[in-house]
């Protein structure tokens, strides 16, 4: 088995009622796919997906939406954070792992975002933004108190480490 990506970093991981969100998301995005299938055959009968079809587009639909669910929980354990000491480092990703590295200095703005399902469950997420659009990151699933004392240590830590000349 291949070793995980930051291993040699202790990374702080979110808050596990994010996973509830997450599942949440994927339920949303379930019974929205379950819709036009539904629309589909209401109206359209057996024209739309005739005989075994239907069971065909059914069935790998359904593999999806389990293939999904099963990811959930990975996809949230994988989220994780490090602040070292020139350095804001973000892990994320199960199948297709990234890590990234956001200089301190290099921040611009430090926002914090919460939707309705975040907020449910009294999390929020710290959006790093930077001057360059490939380094932007940002850090889900934070109880909304972490998030508002990271936003204040990375923004002051941004302060300090300002390159000059931007």
């Amino acid at each position: 088995m291949q070793k995980s990506l930051g291993t040699d970093i202790e990374f702080i991981p979110v808050d596990p009622a994010y996973y509830r969100v997450l599942l949440l998301t994927a339920l949303c995005g379930t019974i929205a796919g379950i819709i036009p299938l539904s629309l589909l055959t209401f109206f359209y009968g057996s024209a739309a997906f005739p005989g075994i079809i239907w069971w065909i587009v059914l069935g790998i639909f359904l593999l999806g939406v389990i293939w999904v669910f099963y990811l959930v929980r990975r996809r949230a354990r994988a989220l994780g954070y490090a602040e070292l000491e020139e350095v804001l480092v973000i892990r994320r990703g199960v199948m297709f792992q990234s890590i990234t590295a956001i200089p301190y200095g290099r921040m611009q703005q430090v926002n914090i975002n919460r939707g309705p399902f975040l907020r449910h469950y009294g999390l929020a997420e710290v959006e790093l933004v930077t001057a360059s659009a490939e380094s932007n990151g940002s850090i889900p699933g934070l109880r909304a108190e972490t998030a508002e004392a990271l936003r204040m240590r990375l923004t002051a830590l941004g302060n300090a480490n300002r390159v000059e000349g931007l």
